[in-house]
């Protein structure tokens, strides 16, 4: 963890885009398993108010649409301590990881699993705000 980063905080809502949408969200572990259906860590609920810390790790899904069933979209927010970002796991980054460390990472398919993937990848990286930068620029390749 960044030294300097580690005391400062960002406020942040859990909560969906479209409140008609059904939508759920956990907190990582720091320690994570490797796999996605070992997560037990309870729900977020709606409206809840954190403060997250530099290197803290969310995992937010959401329904496309409110009443058609149209999937959902499953991504890994990330705390940098005075902002936070988000990934989506696609395939060019399911791929970069394992091309560069992460072949030990690649047994379960999904996008839960895909976000599990990145992020402990993430966390084996010695900066994590580069490797996250390379890991966000990987769909411009």
């Amino acid at each position: 963890m960044n030294e300097l980063n580690q005391n400062i905080t960002i406020a942040y809502i859990a909560k969906p885009v479209d409140s008609r949408c059904q939508w759920w969200s956990i907190i990582l572990p720091t320690e994570l398993e490797l796999t996605s259906n070992k997560l037990s860590q309870p729900y977020l609920r709606n409206g809840a108010d954190l403060e997250l810390i530099y290197g803290q790790m969310l995992i937010n899904s959401e329904a496309n649409h409110h009443n058609k069933s149209r999937g959902y979209c499953t991504s890994l927010l990330v705390s940098f301590g005075d902002e936070y970002n988000s990934l989506i796991p696609t395939s060019k980054r399911k791929k970069y990881i394992k091309e560069h460390g992460g072949q030990d990472l690649m047994h379960e398919s999904g996008d839960v699993a895909g976000c599990v993937r990145m992020a402990v990848w993430l966390r084996r990286q010695s900066d994590l705000k580069i490797a996250f930068d390379i890991l966000e620029s990987v769909e411009d390749r």
